[in-house]
């Protein structure tokens, strides 16, 4: 009869000990990724919408693509919304350089958010495209109707945030925004 200590019996356990270690780490794991996320996202979301104003000096173009929810496709293409997953027309491309795009970098600067109150509709009509080179660095899509803004705050989490509006903000960032994008043809 085999003893209980025998070389196969201490395999078998030193086996079961590495299965279960194994199985603990990943519970451990699992839970500090399920209960740390919202703060990763948080973080992130932060640290997006402060990208323009970390980059502004570097910033070389801002795209400003018009977007309508009615169509799929538009003259120009189309537009996945990440907030929502919808497929949005793209009716006109602007690309800003120069004075301009530094005007508009200055602009979003100057915006101030809201973190608490969020609207219904968020029907963005315009995306802005924040770019160095040929190299983004922060994609936003507004909504003038219900002051709103999404964006993609950390990889497959969309964000949606309300600017602040005239009786929020003093220096009125979204009016002077919303006037000069409108400028645009």
């Amino acid at each position: 009869m085999a003893s209980m200590n025998s070389p196969q019996n201490a395999s078998r356990k030193t086996t079961l000990f590495r299965v279960v270690v194994l199985l603990l780490l990943v519970v451990l794991i699992g839970a500090v990724s399920v209960f740390s996320f919202p703060y990763y996202v948080q973080y992130r979301s932060q640290q997006m919408l402060s990208a323009v104003g970390e980059h502004s000096r570097e910033i070389t173009a801002v795209e400003v693509l018009r977007i309508d929810g009615g169509a799929k496709s538009g003259a120009e293409g189309s537009y996945f919304l990440t907030y929502d997953h919808t497929k949005y027309a793209i009716t006109a491309r602007h690309r800003l350089t120069g004075s301009q795009a530094a005007e508009l970098v200055d602009l979003w600067r100057n915006l101030r958010f809201i973190d608490s109150i969020h609207a219904g509709c968020h029907a963005p009509d315009k995306v802005l495209r924040f770019l160095v080179g040929s190299r983004c660095v922060f994609e936003v899509a507004v909504c003038f109707h219900c002051e709103n803004i999404s964006y993609e705050a950390a990889p497959f989490t969309a964000a949606c945030i309300s600017m602040a509006t005239a009786q929020f903000d003093p220096k009125e960032g979204m009016g002077h925004l919303k006037g000069y994008l409108e400028k645009l043809p």
